[in-house]
């Protein structure tokens, strides 16, 4: 089993995506920013969406909080 953590950037060299891949796919906590700001922090399994997402508004302020089980929404 191989994994990597992976850190993409934008054209202007901001981070845009920091995930971990196992066995080339996601796995764990991925971090998505927007100019540099933090915008999501999503979980995976296996490369599906499993568990808590959290979306931030502008101000790092936690604006939406979603359960994902097997890449599908959950819950309320």
């Amino acid at each position: 089993m191989a994994t990597e953590r992976v850190a993409l950037k934008d054209e202007e060299g901001l981070l845009r995506e920091e995930t971990t891949l196992t066995d080339g796919l996601m796995d764990g906590e991925t971090v998505i920013y927007q100019r540099g700001r933090l915008q999501a922090r999503i979980q995976y399994s296996q490369g599906k969406r499993n568990g808590e997402a959290l979306f931030y508004d502008n101000l790092g302020q936690v604006m939406t909080k979603v359960t994902y089980q097997d890449d599908k929404l959950h819950g309320e």
